[in-house]
């Protein structure tokens, strides 16, 4: 299977005991759902909250810094005033882990033309994913956008 899923479970509660059964591997879109064959897991209920609800470092989700520092021009760019620089509809998303391409209409301000911008950032050695956003946030707002 070529596909992003899950590996699924019923999680219940019986009394001191926390049961995992059911378990299946569930496709992204929840078209797929293939049942696999285990043995429930059974743990303690108090050691099983403990560990769940005792946790020194938060569960965060790892995000690559392309995707990060997209997410922050997307950010900024729903609040910038694009009229200033004849931007429309800019879109800015991870292409892998080295780089971004930022996409947008670009309206000539004479002919009332549109052409279509493309760029893609290619993400420097130790650059963070707010200093990536900053360069790509600079060339959106510099006023000179090669076509």
């Amino acid at each position: 299977m070529e596909d992003c899923g899950a590996l699924v479970a019923q999680i219940r509660r019986v009394g001191d005991r926390i049961t995992w059964d059911q378990m299946r591997y569930s496709t992204v879109d929840r078209s797929g759902r293939y049942p696999i064959d285990a043995e429930p897991f059974e743990f303690d209920a108090a050691q099983y909250e403990d560990a769940i609800m005792q946790q020194v470092v938060p569960l965060t989700a790892w995000s690559p810094t392309t995707r990060q520092a997209a997410q922050l021009v997307n950010q900024r760019m729903k609040v910038a005033d694009l009229a200033e620089h004849r931007l429309r509809r800019p879109r800015c998303g991870p292409r892998g882990d080295d780089e971004v391409e930022v996409t947008a209409t670009l309206e000539d301000a004479g002919d009332r033309g549109r052409t279509r911008l493309s760029q893609r950032f290619t993400l420097n050695t130790g650059e963070s994913a707010e200093a990536l956003a900053d360069r790509v946030t600079a060339y959106l707002t510099s006023g000179s956008l090669d076509r």
